[in-house]
């Protein structure tokens, strides 16, 4: 039986430590079945650091969310993603007695029992910082302190109020989704309790719930719970009003990305788009929701904006839905001796791209329907769906009647036509109007072969 050396486990060892959580993540997933002897002592290693990992994540739990790269973010707080490695590193260099007993504890203890002897880690790792007790300490003070962000003191602060953003990260959703005036009184006291020890906490501890939020905008629930739906003015007038301002820039970018939306695109592209629009919507609502806003001046103003931005772009794209259905499926003039009129032009295969531009509108538009109303463009998107498929309606009919008279040069070329006018019209209004254009053209499909094996 084949065995790796010790000096072959040690340098993978240390190259597995130094490897991201995604790499170890995928690598434990891999060997997850595998039974081969020497590989077995690869996933044994892999398997250990896992789970170290997990217990890391576990101690630091009140502030995981909040390691990344701070030269890419600048509109949150964020400390650098090495600094967990060489705080962990220390900790266990310096507790290993408490690191090994927390193990064990995890284990056997439920979340009460845990909670206290997890914060005593954490406050190991605070006295370790504040006094550059060992070298990893020393490290990772280089690491919170480095490009001039000085960062060292925000993030102690941080670990001293840890106990308390533990104790609101595990009633978080509850506060969040189902907010009523039992969970309103506990995160005050809870941010009564972090702003008793320090003045600037009240920020810090909004900071570090808002990492741990699925969506960070929904901390505007909680502020709002804190300061009972606060007018526009006083929550300005606050420390906490760096976070709406966060939010409405956020907003400002995110309708600048909305912009750059095409029908040239793909579907995909329209999708994005519209998951983009309602993101904004719900961001919105929630500014108003959680702040008295004034419509006429400051924030109210500006969100007011942000509304008819939003409904404006919207509806410049969707206003472009008629032009390019009769791009795509077009009508020209036929005249004869005593008359001309308008028929569906069927002579030439529909252009693959102007097809693609329709789908690619109408999925946008298909995909925005479940947010017109609270968006504000639900009469701009009804009235644009009744133009354009008003619109396919008359092109079927007339195209129906052409091959009906016998007045179409390709019958198939005809049915390719009419097919992806059924297609847009299921989008447009809905499945009932496009099947019956379906059933139209297999009607008229096998009345053509019938006259084809009757007449030749």
């Amino acid at each position: 039986m084949s065995r790796l050396s010790g000096r072959k486990i040690d340098v993978l060892r240390m190259l597995v430590a130094k490897s991201p959580d995604t790499v170890v993540g995928g690598l434990h997933s891999a060997l997850a079945g595998v039974f081969d002897p020497t590989l077995m002592e690869v996933r044994a290693l892999i398997s250990d650091e896992m789970k170290d990992r997990r217990l890391r994540d576990i101690v630091f739990a009140p502030v995981l969310h909040m390691f990344d790269d701070p030269a890419k973010i600048r509109n949150h707080l964020v400390f650098p993603r090495s600094v967990l490695i060489l705080l962990w590193k220390a900790l266990k260099d310096d507790e290993p007695d408490r690191v090994a007993k927390m193990r064990q504890f995890m284990e056997v203890a439920g979340f009460e029992r845990r909670a206290d002897p997890l914060n005593d880690l954490l406050s190991c790792v605070e006295r370790g910082l504040r006094s550059l007790k060992s070298e990893a300490y020393i490290a990772a003070s280089a690491k919170l302190n480095g490009s001039g962000r000085k960062l060292e003191k925000i993030f102690c602060d941080c670990l001293s109020i840890a106990p308390l953003a533990r104790d609101a990260s595990m009633r978080l959703v509850d506060w969040v989704e189902r907010p009523n005036d039992e969970r309103a009184a506990s995160i005050r006291v809870i941010y009564k309790d972090a702003t008793a020890l320090s003045a600037d906490n009240g920020p810090l501890l909004f900071e570090m719930l808002s990492a741990g939020l699925k969506e960070p905008w929904m901390i505007l629930r909680l502020i709002s719970l804190v300061m009972d739906r606060p007018t526009q003015r006083y929550l300005a007038d606050s420390e906490l009003s760096t976070f709406p301002n966060r939010i409405m820039e956020s907003i400002d970018l995110s309708l600048v990305e909305l912009g750059r939306f095409s029908y040239k695109g793909t579907p995909e592209d329209a999708i994005v788009a519209a998951n983009t629009i309602k993101l904004l919507a719900k961001t919105i609502a929630e500014l108003e929701a959680g702040i008295e806003l004034d419509r006429a001046s400051g924030w109210g103003a500006r969100v007011q904006k942000q509304k008819q931005a939003l409904a404006q772009a919207v509806e410049s794209q969707i206003g472009k839905t008629e032009i390019l259905i009769a791009t795509a499926l077009p009508y020209h003039t036929v005249r004869g001796a005593h008359y001309s009129r308008k028929v569906p032009r069927m002579t030439t295969p529909p252009k693959a791209k102007d097809i693609e531009n329709v789908r690619t509108l109408l999925a946008f538009m298909d995909a925005i329907l479940p947010i017109a109303s609270a968006a504000g463009f639900a009469t701009a998107r009804k009235e644009v769906a009744e133009s354009a498929s008003d619109h396919l309606d008359r092109y079927a009919e007339d195209g129906f009647a052409l091959i009906r008279e016998n007045e179409v040069e390709d019958f198939e070329l005809a049915i390719t036509h009419l097919t992806y006018a059924a297609e847009f019209l299921e989008i447009v209004r809905d499945s009932v109007s496009a099947d019956l254009v379906r059933r139209r053209i297999v009607a008229a499909t096998d009345n053509a072969r019938r006259d084809n094996a009757k007449y030749g």
